[in-house]
């Protein structure tokens, strides 16, 4: 649906109960849309004008070719909109029962399934068929269901009809306590809009309501005001309000003015239907007239013939009030006649009808105050829910807070620490060639084993970062699985055979899956490492097998302690460590696991755990399946040539530092020159040594940074240096930062094979 069309649809349904003669002219530029909906709600909206002008055919019509028309379309809004019609004009001919069954099916939908205004038009269509069906505890909850469905679609319109239609109810009732701020509310709203069928619904009610309460000064303003609007208003209904107009006259005294009103409904009445019957409040109030100006018998003659005719589907008489003052009225009338048995007989009448009528006011006030308790239960409910909200989005911002202090403490506290244990393993790199053969090599195995250890939970915690950072990048390949698996058993089958574990593997001949080699391979190495850590009789087994159509599911099963239902969804959690409160070292940080979760989501491979207490775990990655032929992924063979006999230059503010990596990559064979900046590298740029490429810090004094320094030497000596950045810094925005600068860079402490790995690239 166009947003033309969308915007002629909500104008159309403003004028249905602002102007809705206008209706039919707003047809035809809704038809202008040419699409078959448009047509159809074109077709819909001329049905409403066409009722409003009283050419019911023409409506009747209109409606057949919009249902005809709204079966061709995937509109669940015209659908219900065409039943809403059908369901008024049910309701209008008299046929409630029917008018119900027409509109269940709306009633029935969620309320999600509908716009807010075509929910309040089902609504309001839905308490005027309760009303007009006498069921009215259940038309006022409608009523007032229709009124907070009114004040969401931000319509004014809509809020002034649906007040004006529970306070009439509420009137109808005799409730004038609960009536009289709900018709003040909705006329306030009309004297802001010009809204001419608004104002005429709206405003009959809440004169009747002054009237009721017996300021007839105020009802006599508003009828003066309303009258002098009458021509402006639809001829529907202009029987009805002339007689309320008589009503209102009548009891603020002015008698020829109301006589003159009753004469108009009458004349009105008789023309609109052959039998001309007419409406109950006409009557009592014709009598209360002729009463006044001494024509008892004709007010005793009319109050007898209509309390007698008693004609067919009148509904007005399911209102007690208006039997009670017709009843008085006649009552009257035998007094003046020197009836007084007949007298006698009328009052009686009168006083059960104004006991029903009392009865049917009270339990009106009842039911208002449990729908009104009922609303500010929800109100408590739905503030409360506001609050509850409130207070997650505070402590969300507050654990956002402190996840952020975290990854700032990290980057701040990992890069001083990070210095010494790099130094540490550059040093012991270069020593590890001059040892002498012995217990000094032991000794030196021993350090090194250490060092790489914190190495390791350092680097468990960058990974962290650069999970949470964005940069790890995913690349995406056809990848054969049957290699990747393979290695991993093969890695670490030493390990499974020193707990004297069973390590296997079981996977079909051909399997190759979409995925990111490298990532799932640490995601895999991670997984089968946890369960050969937790598993102390049996083994470990690892399986691929499909799962369903175009999906592999890997699977690590272990016969290890297992984990209970309260710990497994904690386990994916940072830290969390099931069964090591005493934070033994040699079972890890708690972080494996962290790690799997981020790297699945990151991969989009569903992650999923089944356990038992005792028995053991198995972990479950789902892998989309692929038939086309794997790529191989290239591989730097660690063995190769690595290129000796390059000029390093080296920027390091760290003087330890700077000492070690000049030391190891002289052990290597490579020219260094080395300074705090790039100024000191320049002066020891002599004999020839000139570098071609760069390694530097990324934290330098002050407010340089070993990228600009880099750069600045590349300067200096008019070419393009290649740059290795070497940071201890974690935090997210910086490794972003470096990622977009497209930088090669590397975590402290730096491993001393991928320092070499990265020079042989510069050598290639």
């Amino acid at each position: 649906m166009s947003n033309t069309l969308s915007e002629l649809i909500a104008q159309g349904w403003r004028l249905r109960y602002v102007d809705p003669l206008s209706l039919v002219d707003h047809a035809s530029h809704v038809r202008g849309e040419s699409d078959q909906a448009a047509c159809a709600w074109a077709d819909l909206f001329e049905a409403w004008g066409r009722l409003s002008r009283g050419e019911r055919e023409d409506c009747d019509r209109c409606l057949a070719s919009a249902r005809i028309a709204m079966q061709g379309v995937s509109d669940i809004e015209g659908r219900v909109a065409c039943d809403e019609l059908a369901t008024y004009l049910l309701a209008r001919d008299g046929d409630c029962e029917a008018a119900m069954r027409c509109g269940a099916a709306a009633l029935a939908l969620p309320a999600d399934a509908l716009s807010p205004v075509m929910r309040y038009n089902v609504l309001s269509r839905h308490g005027i068929v309760l009303e007009s069906s006498g069921r009215t505890d259940e038309a006022l909850h409608a009523h007032y269901d229709t009124v907070a469905a009114a004040r969401r679609t931000g319509e004014p319109a809509f809020v002034a009809t649906s007040l004006g239609a529970l306070g009439g109810l509420q009137s109808s009732l005799l409730n004038l306590e609960d009536a009289q701020p709900l018709c003040a509310e909705a006329w306030s709203l009309c004297e802001q809009w010009q809204w001419i069928n608004v104002t005429s619904f709206v405003g009959l009610n809440h004169m009747m309501v002054l009237s009721g309460l017996g300021r007839h000064g105020d009802a006599l303003a508003m009828a003066d005001r309303m009258i002098a609007l009458e021509e402006r208003f639809t001829a529907r209904h202009r029987a009805q309000r002339h007689t309320l107009y008589g009503v209102v006259l009548t009891a603020a005294g002015e008698l020829e003015r109301a006589q003159a009103m009753l004469d108009r409904s009458h004349v009105l009445v008789k023309a609109a239907s052959a039998e001309g019957v007419p409406r109950i409040e006409w009557a009592w109030s014709q009598a209360r007239v002729w009463n006044r100006v001494g024509r008892a018998r004709d007010a005793l003659e009319l109050a007898c013939t209509y309390l007698a005719s008693s004609p067919p589907g009148r509904q007005d008489v399911a209102f007690p009030i208006d039997i009670a003052n017709l009843r008085a009225e006649a009552a009257l009338a035998c007094e003046a006649l020197g009836d007084l048995a007949g007298a006698l007989r009328h009052e009686r009448e009168a006083a059960r009808a104004r006991e029903e009528a009392a009865h049917r006011a009270a339990h009106a006030q009842r039911v208002t105050m449990q729908i009104n308790l009922q609303l500010d239960a929800a109100t408590r409910e739905r503030d409360r829910a506001v609050q509850e909200q409130q207070r997650l989005a505070q402590v969300n911002a507050a654990l956002e807070s402190a996840n952020q202090a975290k990854t700032r403490f990290l980057a701040a506290a990992s890069h001083d620490l990070r210095q010494p244990i790099h130094a540490l393993g550059l040093q012991l790199a270069a020593l590890r060639d001059v040892l002498p053969p012995g217990p000094a090599q032991g000794i030196g195995q021993r350090i090194e084993g250490t060092v790489g250890a914190l190495g390791s939970m350092f680097n468990l915690l960058l990974d962290m970062s650069r999970m949470d950072a964005g940069v790890m990048p995913v690349r995406r390949i056809d990848a054969d699985l049957r290699p990747l698996l393979v290695r991993l058993i093969d890695e670490f089958a030493p390990a499974a055979a020193d707990k004297r574990l069973r390590l296997a593997l079981r996977l079909p001949a051909h399997c190759a899956a979409t995925t990111d080699a490298m990532l799932l391979e640490r995601l895999l190495r991670n997984l089968i490492d946890n369960a050969i850590k937790y598993t102390e009789h049996g083994g470990v087994l690892v399986t691929l097998r499909r799962a369903g159509a175009g999906r592999w599911r890997l699977q690590v099963w272990d016969t290890g302690c297992g984990i209970a239902v309260e710990e497994q969804a904690r386990v994916f959690d940072e830290f969390y460590q099931v069964g090591n409160r005493a934070r033994d070292r040699a079972q890890g940080l708690g972080l494996g696991l962290s790690i799997v979760r981020r790297l699945a989501h990151m991969l989009n491979h569903r992650l999923t755990l089944s356990s038992r207490p005792g028995h053991g775990s198995c972990f479950s990655i789902e892998l989309p399946a692929t038939e086309i032929a794997p790529v191989e992924p290239k591989l730097l063979v660690h063995g190769a040539d690595f290129g000796e006999d390059l000029c390093i230059a080296v920027i390091e503010d760290d003087a330890d530092v700077r000492d070690a990596m000049r030391l190891l990559l002289q052990r290597w064979g490579h020219r260094v020159v080395d300074g705090i900046d790039h100024h000191g590298v320049l002066a020891q740029c002599v004999d020839g040594c000139v570098p071609v490429a760069v390694i530097a810090d990324d934290q330098l004094p002050g407010a340089r940074n070993g990228a600009a320094e880099a750069a600045a030497l590349g300067d200096a000596l008019e070419r393009a240096l290649p740059t290795l950045i070497v940071t201890g810094d974690s935090s997210p925005q910086r490794l972003r930062a470096l990622s977009d600068a497209g930088l090669a860079w590397l975590s402290k402490p730096v491993a001393p094979v991928r320092l070499r790995s990265w020079l042989a690239g510069i050598r290639s």
